[in-house]
Formats: structure tokens, C-alpha cells, sequence
């Protein structure tokens, strides 16, 4: 049986997380979320850093300084920090953006490549394309 009240506050840690990484990539500060909601600074900054709970006016006041900043993702986690980047669907349904994707794709060509080149000097050995230098009895 799981504890409710440790659930949220689990939850709610990982939104503060959320939205301070999403303040970092934006450049939000927290000066400019207080100014556009009328909440003290140091509220805001307590809020976010986790000392006091997290407003739905600091969250909304966030939301809507930073349009591009995908509620769905700062409230649940899901899909991409940012609207602007389009997310696409792999084969085991996990969703990407564009650059998850790339760099995935990428790392996967270069263990390629040195799997091909591998195996393309083991071809070269055994055709005699190599020559494999022998201990002669001087080095032995």
C-alpha cells in the first residue's frame, strides 16, 4: 500500500525540478515570475527551490512568460520541455524530440562504423591484404 501524502510531495519535487530546468533553459527569472503575478520574490524563489510549496500562481504566472514551455511536460513529465520541438514516435513508443532523436541515430552509426571497419580488416586479414607481422626468433 502506497503512502498518498509521500506520493504528492514526491510529485510536487519533480515539478520543482521541472520548472527549474525549464527557468534555466528559458531564462526565466525568478524576479520576472513574482513582477508578473505580484508575489514577493523571495516567495517565488522559496516556491521553486523547495522550501515552501509550489503555487499554482507562480506555475501560471511561469507558463505564461515562457509560451513555448509545454505545460503537459512541466506538470506530468510527459513528451518535451518545449512546444517547438517536434516529437516523434520509435517502434517501442517511447516519444523523442529531434534532438534525442539525432543524437541516438548518430551514436548507433559510429558503433556501426567501427563494427564495419572491424570487420573489414578481419576480410582484409584472412584475403592476405594484411600482412600480419611475424616474431621472428631474434624478437621472440
Amino acid at each position: 500500500m502506497f503512502n498518498k501524502q509521500k506520493l504528492v510531495i514526491m510529485a510536487e519535487k519533480d515539478v520543482k525540478k521541472r520548472v527549474q530546468d525549464a527557468m534555466n533553459k528559458v531564462g526565466i527569472t525568478a524576479y520576472a515570475i513574482a513582477k508578473s503575478c505580484s508575489i514577493n520574490e523571495r516567495t517565488v524563489y522559496q516556491q521553486i527551490t523547495g522550501s515552501s510549496k509550489l503555487g499554482v500562481e507562480t506555475i501560471e504566472a511561469f507558463l505564461r512568460l515562457s509560451p513555448d514551455v509545454s505545460a503537459e511536460w512541466l506538470l506530468r513529465g510527459s513528451g518535451s520541455m518545449l512546444l517547438s520541438e517536434p516529437q516523434h514516435e520509435t517502434l517501442t513508443g517511447e516519444i523523442r524530440n529531434d534532438n534525442e532523436t539525432i543524437a541516438a541515430l548518430k551514436e548507433t552509426i559510429a558503433a556501426q562504423k567501427i563494427a564495419i571497419d572491424a570487420l573489414t580488416d578481419q576480410v582484409k586479414v584472412l584475403k592476405g591484404d594484411i600482412v600480419v607481422p611475424h616474431r621472428s626468433a631474434a624478437t621472440a
